[in-house]
């Protein structure tokens, strides 16, 4: 209980730390702003590497790696899509950006973080990798969530070097979410949840199909498959109704319910599923004559659905006629039955049929 405690404190303070990352510029390296610890845990949470840069101030190869590598739009577009982390024990004083309607301090040398931060990321650094070791810089660490090392770059390379060993790192990872993936995932998984609890499957499919299709660990794409799982149960559930109706001989019924399937889930994998049933049920002679039942009533809905909204318009003659006709050229069909039930409540009013004996009168 202790640690699932502490595991939810820290996602709790991602979660109040990833909008106030500063907005960074294309060829700007997004820092990590917050503590060693959440740094781990954000790459646990989106499966993908940290790089750890560790720069010494007052050497030549350490500046030449600030202001070329840590500029260059193709290193900045690929790590900013894991976790980078800088250390140096420097204090380069603090300049101010816009941050939404306010702004934020940075560092004048790094950007992204605050000299505080990457003054503490370098003594976690120290602890976890150079405690009895010389650390030669500048240097980058390519690491897992776990700060297993992967891979390192000690001194200048090209840049192609870096992205060679970064793309090395999450090919051994596997999938991971950016982070724009991962400040959206959050708002995914609520209307995904929120979706499915109230039984709108389509729509809790539609929230979180992007997130499941990613795969791998990461947490938050675990949860989107555990959606996409309930959801995938609740359509088993309808299908082995539609074949329970079969065997009782209520194929129609049966049809319907696959049919209303194929067009909750139009154009999605459940929508094959429901698709290959309903093709199953109507190759018998029963089957065929069900899907030609079916046929007719579709046709008939709008007819139904147009006598609705004379009923709500109080247009109740029209109503009236209109659900007569579609009782009449629907008899046994799911739609004639509607139809009837409407006539039936007409004909228990006595207000209603009031009303229509008078536009009758008319």
């Amino acid at each position: 209980m202790i640690g699932s405690s502490r595991q939810l404190v820290l996602l709790l303070v991602i979660a109040v730390l990833l909008p106030a990352l500063p907005a960074q510029t294309k060829n700007q390296v997004a820092w990590w702003r917050g503590t060693w610890e959440e740094a781990l845990e954000e790459a646990r949470q989106r499966n993908v590497p940290l790089v750890i840069a560790v720069i010494q101030e007052g050497e030549e190869a350490n500046d030449r790696l600030v202001e070329g590598l840590f500029v260059d739009k193709k290193f900045v577009v690929a790590v900013n899509e894991v976790v980078p982390v800088i250390c140096c024990r420097e204090d380069h004083g603090v300049i101010k950006i816009e941050r939404g309607a306010g702004q934020i301090e940075v560092c004048k040398r790094f950007g992204g973080t605050t000299c505080a931060r990457h003054q503490d990321h370098e003594v976690e650094m120290f602890r976890q990798f150079f405690q009895d070791d010389e650390v030669k810089t500048p240097q980058l660490m390519f690491c897992r969530p776990n700060l297993q090392l992967i891979d390192r770059i000690v001194d200048v390379e090209p840049t192609a070097a870096y992205l060679k060993v970064l793309e090395g790192a999450r090919k051994k990872l596997g999938p991971g979410l950016t982070r724009e993936m991962f400040e959206a995932s959050r708002e995914m998984l609520t209307r995904g949840r929120n979706h499915l609890r109230a039984r709108e499957y389509r729509q809790a499919l539609d929230a979180v199909a992007e997130l499941a299709a990613v795969g791998g660990p990461a947490a938050p794409v675990k949860r989107a498959e555990e959606i996409m799982k309930s959801i995938d149960d609740a359509l088993n559930k309808r299908l082995e109704e539609a074949y329970r109706l079969a065997d009782q001989e209520r194929l129609l019924e049966a049809l319907v319910l696959l049919d209303d399937l194929m067009a909750e889930f139009d154009g999605t994998p459940p929508e094959q599923k429901a698709r290959a049933a309903f093709d199953r049920l109507r190759k018998t002679k029963a089957g065929k004559n069900a899907a030609r039942d079916l046929a007719r009533d579709k046709k008939l809905r709008p007819d139904l659905a147009k006598a609705g909204e004379f009923e709500q318009k109080g247009e109740w003659l029209k109503a009236r006629d209109l659900y007569r006709r579609v009782v009449e050229r629907g008899e046994g069909l799911p739609v004639g039955l509607k139809a009837k039930a409407r006539l039936d409540y007409f004909a228990a009013d006595p207000d209603i049929s009031k009303l229509i004996r008078q536009a009758e009168g008319q």
